[in-house]
Formats: C-alpha cells, sequence, structure tokens
C-alpha cells in the first residue's frame, strides 16, 4: 500500500472516507536517487598504537595544562554570541584565521593574512581538499621512500599515482622521480620527518 495511491474524500453529513485512485490519476512515485559513495581522507588509513616516543612532531601531550584550557574556553564560549554559530566563511572562524596569520608571521616569518588561510580537521583533510583541487585522476605524484604513508592513501583514495623515489643525504632524489614518473604533476615532501624513529615507523606499513 502507497498512500501516494489514495485520496482522502468528505462531504458535509455523510462524513470522510478513503478512495483508491485509478491507475491514471496515481501521482508518480518518486525514485530514491542511487547512493554515491564518495573516497573518505581516512579510507585505508591506519592509526597505530601506542605513540613511539621521541617523535619530533608530537608534542608531550601529558605536560598539556588541560585545566588551564577548559577554563579559558568555557570563559570564551559564555561571552560569545549566537552569531558564532552562523554558518559564514568555509575557510573558518575569521578570528582564528587571523590569530594563525599573525602567528605565522611572528614565529615562522611567513608573509600570510587571514584571507590565505583555511582551517581543517587535520592533515589528512588538508592532503585530500589539495589532491581533489590540484590532481587529477591518474596523475602521479613524486613521494619520499620511506615517507609519510598517509598521504599516499590520500593520493590512492583520489585516483592518483603515489611514486616513491630513493632518499639519499639531500633529500629526495630528484633522479630517480624523473626516471621512474617523468610527467609528475606534484612533489610531496616531509623534510622535518625524515628521522631514524619516522623510518622504522614507516617499515610498519
Amino acid at each position: 500500500m502507497h498512500i501516494a495511491d489514495y485520496r482522502l474524500s468528505s462531504k458535509v453529513g455523510f462524513g470522510t472516507w478513503v478512495n483508491k485512485l485509478p491507475e491514471r490519476t496515481r501521482s508518480p512515485r518518486k525514485m530514491m536517487p542511487p547512493v554515491v559513495n564518495l573516497p573518505s581522507p581516512l579510507t585505508g588509513l591506519r592509526f597505530p598504537h601506542p605513540a613511539l616516543p621521541f617523535r619530533s612532531h608530537e608534542p608531550a601531550l601529558s605536560e598539556f595544562p588541560v585545566d588551564i584550557w577548559a577554563r579559558l574556553a568555557s570563559r570564551s564560549i559564555r561571552r560569545a554570541s549566537t552569531s558564532l554559530l552562523a554558518q559564514r566563511d568555509a575557510r573558518g572562524h575569521p578570528g582564528l584565521r587571523k590569530a594563525l596569520a599573525d602567528y605565522l608571521g611572528a614565529s615562522r616569518d611567513v608573509n600570510c593574512d587571514a584571507y590565505q588561510i583555511v582551517i581543517v580537521s587535520g592533515v589528512q583533510q588538508a592532503l585530500y581538499i589539495l589532491a581533489r583541487v590540484l590532481l587529477k585522476s591518474g596523475d602521479s605524484v613524486w613521494m619520499e621512500d620511506p615517507g609519510y604513508f598517509g598521504a599516499k592513501t590520500t593520493f590512492h583514495n583520489c585516483e592518483c599515482q603515489g611514486n616513491p623515489g630513493t632518499l639519499d643525504e639531500h633529500g629526495i632524489s630528484i633522479q630517480a622521480g624523473k626516471r621512474l614518473a617523468p610527467r609528475a604533476k606534484g612533489l610531496y615532501v616531509t623534510p622535518a620527518h625524515q628521522a631514524p624513529d619516522n623510518t622504522e615507523y614507516a617499515k610498519q606499513f
């Protein structure tokens, strides 16, 4: 039984009843759109536990002042207006982006402003957005070997080919990259992560 096949009829003094519509007057049934499974930035990504010690890119989380952070966050939220919840700039909250631009200019000497900053949920989402914007299906990307496995997973999810290149004392080998993928459209390197612990970490994948 489909409700679109029936109609309510009423008449004063007689009441209300349900009539089945003739075949020719029935409303066309709406077809549900097909479900499209888009790849996730995290598809195929594995998260090892526990974290390895002495990782240069991971802070001492046990030393983070959680109590102070909670008090400051609570104070800020109490002072916030409902406009903070409104959907505005898709790049993220303007105040946060300005604070980041000021920090990058003072601490890293990066010449940028808030309009050039986009807030993402993490490195995987950032890589996924960049790959979707800058690369096309089938494009090749030079990568380090060993390198960041999450980047390789992201390029794979975007139907791009991550071509591993050997490392030497200067970093990724340009000659090896030209030999393996001479028409590559991108280069992904992580010089700050080329440490012994990361080399052993990459061998797990």
